[in-house]
């Protein structure tokens, strides 16, 4: 079983292509993962110089060195500091969280006030950061083998960098090549300087993986206290007297990375669409007023409406950047000029994805514009989407958590005439979302025995023996869930959980 578990790999996104086992050459230097070839061009670069020179004040020069101190108290995984995953994140944007691939577990993902204080300063900590990468202090983040779910770990000196990026490309090209030998190591502390590098990639958009996980059961550490080498061409890549006017032409440059036509189309997006969204969501919140125009502007060619039809919407720039993931990288910003944009991507689009991508960016005060686009949508679903996680339950989860209670009624009639697939949608729904409505919109299902085609273990923790899952006994899970009162433990024969949901059916007649 455990050799089991640990081949089973998610991916999100397709965005992952992992190396074949401990023997994979290390490949991940010039372009984002796993990608030897870069197979983007560079377009137009914007020429933007700022006024004045963003440095630290003495205050916040003080502030940057505490939360520096501060990373020594990190006891949990943080996205560049998971053994069990790979991932990526602007820690100030909670929505742009992105895991990519891993094992099958919890992976315990924290991001501590002081990383998220440190990105949030982003060019005016980077000086302090570059000093602090040679920091041995350890924190209390300590990797090791004995959970016996990893076989090897060892030292590399991986660095994530734009193929365009002659700066970068130089850089990488001057660090030793460092494939695994044979050796390995029990365990190791992440050390202060490790933290460092992470954020100083979240800050400029990199992939900088201090400790990361590798298919099948191996934990790569890229550490620049072990390895100066490494350490010494970040230093080489970011140090500047003018570190924000620096971040921000690296941020321009990724910007105008395009992808070319043909070729590992795979390849294309992973690394040209990453580095044009990446650039997009940082040039927003650290230069606002020199890039929002800009940005507005690229929106608004997204979407062209032909013949004045509103509804007749083509895609513009699929081949530059994905549409989606652009609104979602930039639709949490205050900046007018970009929310109204967002807010007429999220009136004209047909897209689903795209509809929830521009969600975020589309003020509460809009209820009734929410509720009859989420609804048009919703009402257009195939009566069966062949699984319960589709695009219904996307739409359901989004207007339960974005509306109050106006967005009831729209969860009722998504459940007329509904077949199991609705059911176990709505199941699924309601744990994210509104759990207050659960009783009264799953109770009809308390009856229903129908099978799902699932199944669960007859003991908790025993894979074997298993019986199918019922739409009622998804139905009480979710109102467990909501009512703790009213018992439901997905254990033993139908029978046993026929007089669970029995003890709760009376419970909810009687009003208890």
């Amino acid at each position: 079983m455990r050799i089991f578990l640990l081949l089973l790999v998610w991916l999100v996104g397709g965005n992952t292509v992992f190396g074949a086992g401990a023997n994979a050459p290390n490949v991940r230097r010039t372009s984002s993962f796993f990608f030897k070839g870069p197979e983007v061009k560079l377009g137009i670069v914007p020429v933007i110089k700022l006024e004045h020179d963003i440095a630290a004040t003495p205050a916040e020069a003080a502030q940057i060195k505490q939360h520096i101190a501060n990373l020594r108290k990190i006891d949990h995984p943080d996205f560049g500091l998971s053994s069990t995953m790979i991932g990526n994140a602007f820690a100030p944007v909670a929505s742009s969280a992105h895991f990519d691939g891993g094992i099958l577990t919890d992976h315990r993902i924290k991001t501590s006030d002081d990383v998220r204080a440190l990105v949030a300063f982003g060019p005016k900590a980077l000086p302090f950061l570059l000093a602090a990468l040679d920091d041995k202090t350890s924190i209390k983040l300590s990797i090791g083998k004995d959970n016996s779910i990893f076989t090897v770990m060892y030292f590399s000196n991986e660095l994530d960098g734009n193929p365009t990026n002659s700066v970068e490309q130089k850089a990488t090209a001057s660090l030793p090549k460092r494939d695994w030998n044979g050796e390995t190591m029990d365990s190791y502390t992440v050390k202060v300087g490790d933290v460092c590098f992470a954020i100083i990639g979240e800050i400029v958009g990199r992939n900088y993986l201090a400790v990361r996980y590798q298919m099948t059961a191996i934990v790569i550490i890229n550490s620049p206290v072990h390895d100066s080498e490494l350490a010494k061409q970040v230093r080489a890549i970011w140090s500047s007297t003018n570190a924000a006017q620096s971040l921000l032409n690296s941020l321009l440059l990724d910007y105008s990375t395009k992808i070319i036509s043909g070729g590992n189309a795979l390849n294309r997006w992973q690394v040209g669409n990453g580095l044009q969204t990446g650039a997009a969501m940082r040039l927003l919140y650290y230069f606002p007023q020199e890039s929002a125009g800009m940005i507005a502007e690229q929106l608004a060619r997204l979407y062209d409406c032909e013949n004045g039809d509103t509804n007749a919407v083509t895609q513009k720039s699929a081949s530059d950047v994905s549409i989606e993931g652009f609104v979602k990288a930039v639709s949490w910003s205050d900046v007018p000029a970009v929310k109204n944009e967002i807010l007429n991507i999220f009136k004209r689009t047909t897209d689903t994805d795209v509809l929830l991508a521009a969600l975020p960016g589309v003020d509460s005060s809009n209820t009734n514009l929410i509720r009859a686009r989420l609804e048009d949508f919703i009402n257009r679903l195939p009566a069966d989407e062949g699984g319960p996680y589709g695009e219904g339950y996307n739409l359901l989860v989004a207007l339960g958590q974005k509306l109050d209670d106006s967005a009831k009624p729209i969860f009722v009639q998504y459940l007329q005439n509904a077949g199991l697939q609705r059911w176990r949608t709505m199941a699924k729904v309601l744990q994210q979302t509104q759990r207050q409505w659960a009783v009264e919109l799953l109770l009809p299902a308390l009856t229903d025995k129908r099978e799902f085609g699932w199944d669960y273990a007859l003991v908790p923790g025993q894979n074997e023996p298993r019986r199918p899952i019922r739409v009622c006994d998804e139905a009480a899970e979710t109102i467990n869930l909501s009512r703790p009162d009213l018992k439901f433990v997905m254990a033993g024969e139908h029978a046993d959980l026929d007089r669970q949901i029995a003890s709760m059916r009376d419970r909810i007649q009687q009003g208890k």
